[in-house]
Parts: structure tokens; C-alpha cells; sequence
């Protein structure tokens, strides 16, 4: 039997839980712990020694060593590869161990035309992005898609965790799982509806709704929604389609 997880002492929660590239050009990212973040808040910014910040968060020096490690692999990879990082926590926090940031924001993605949920994300007329504090809404912003529509890349580079969405096929879905974005089934839901139901948990993942591929994709990101003897397609680098051609 695995031995539980110790709770560790965090100073200080980040203030913002998303960096990466302005151009938006990365298909991939990285996780960040809460943990991993603390070594290099005591260890890099705060100056502390290892042992002293083992004693800061409560844990043995080779658990700092350890987390310090990973923590530089994984800013250096993403620097590198221009890739995104994500900070993100697990249940392995101290209650109350910071007094400025108490509470960690989250981000939900609901793909919207008019009122109604989209029914593809990909091809949404908006998409309306909500700041979570203590399950509640603290910021609503409306986000046009970009020239490309609702392609992955722009959904992560918006920093969200949670999509909402009426359909969705399986490898896209699979991709937004090594994204680490849960996504959700609000097929006929209002986007206040939908709403409601994420802060009361009645939404259900869209992983027992996936549609079985009659969706055509392309590349990695498969931004058309269009099946391949309707159209000709333009693609641009990153798989997503441009404008369509019809012959």
C-alpha cells in the first residue's frame, strides 16, 4: 500500500496560473505543481537554502531537491520548445497557508451562438470565458475566435480547464485530455444554463457523447468542420483551415 500523500506548507499561491507564448503558436504545454512552484518561489526568488525551504514547506530536503529538479525541467523545456506552462495544485496544500491568495481562480470555456451552447466549438460565433473564485463568477469576458475559429491552440492560450461544448469527436478529445482541459457535454443548454449547472457539478464530461468522427479533422488540430468532399481545403502550418474553396 502506497503511503498518503504528505500536506506541505505553501507561502504563497501564484497570481497568475498560465504563461506562454504571445503569438499563440504552441500546440504544447506543460504542468506545474503547486509544490514545484513553491521550490522555485523559496529557492530562486526568496533566496532561501534547500534545507531551509524543506523547512519552510515541511518536508525532507530530498523532497525540495527532488521538486526543484522538476520544476527547472520543465520551465527550461517550455522555454525552449515555446510552450505553455500551467500552474496547477493538487490536494496536497495546507489550509489557509496563504493569507494574500487563499483561494486559486479557475477558468471556464463555453463555446456560445447567441444564447444557446454551440453546438461545434470549432465554428462558435463567441466564446464566453468566466473567472471562478469560490464557485462563484468573478469576471466574464466575450472572446471572438481567431482567424482560425475555435482551434485548440487559441482555447489553450486563453488559459482555461474547463470547455463547454455541444459536440466533440475522440481524438479531439483525447487531445484536450494531454492538454489537461476537462471538457463538457451542453448540447441544448442555454450558456446561462450551463453556467449554473458547472457551479452545482450537473454537468457531465462529453466523453459518453463523442461523435464518431463524421467530423473530418486535419493534422493536429482538425479546425474544419467540413467533410473532405464538400470542400478543398487551405491549410496553414498547424493544421487549421483557412478559408474555404468551393470547387
Amino acid at each position: 500500500m502506497s503511503r498518503p500523500r504528505k500536506f506541505k506548507h505553501l507561502g504563497c499561491l501564484p497570481k497568475k496560473c498560465l504563461f506562454g507564448p504571445k503569438d499563440n503558436l504552441s500546440e504544447t504545454s506543460y504542468v506545474l505543481t503547486l509544490e514545484q512552484f513553491e521550490t522555485i518561489r523559496l529557492i530562486d526568488q526568496m533566496k532561501y537554502q534547500q534545507i531551509d525551504a524543506a523547512q519552510a514547506m515541511g518536508v525532507a530536503r530530498t523532497t525540495v531537491q527532488k521538486l526543484y529538479k522538476e520544476a527547472r525541467t520543465i520551465i527550461a523545456n517550455a522555454l525552449v520548445e515555446g510552450a505553455y506552462i500551467h500552474i496547477k495544485g493538487e490536494n496536497t496544500m495546507k489550509e489557509n497557508c496563504c493569507q494574500d491568495h487563499a483561494h486559486q481562480a479557475t477558468k471556464l470555456l463555453i463555446a456560445a451562438d447567441k444564447d444557446q451552447v454551440a453546438i461545434d466549438y470549432r465554428h462558435a460565433e463567441r466564446f464566453e470565458l468566466f473567472t471562478l473564485e469560490d464557485n462563484a463568477v468573478s469576471r466574464q469576458d466575450t472572446i471572438l475566435p481567431d482567424a482560425q475559429g475555435g482551434c485548440r491552440r487559441f482555447i489553450l492560450s486563453l488559459g482555461v480547464e474547463h470547455l463547454v461544448t455541444g459536440s466533440m469527436n475522440q481524438h479531439h478529445f483525447e487531445r484536450y485530455q494531454d492538454s489537461h482541459v476537462k471538457v463538457y457535454y451542453g448540447r441544448n443548454l442555454s450558456v446561462k444554463d450551463a453556467l449554473n449547472q458547472f457551479l452545482n457539478n450537473q454537468l457531465f464530461s462529453i466523453e459518453d457523447h463523442l461523435t464518431d468522427g463524421e467530423q473530418h479533422t486535419h493534422g493536429e488540430e482538425g479546425c474544419c468542420g467540413k467533410k473532405e468532399d464538400q470542400h478543398e481545403h487551405k491549410h496553414n502550418n498547424d493544421g487549421c483551415c483557412g478559408k474555404h474553396h468551393h470547387e
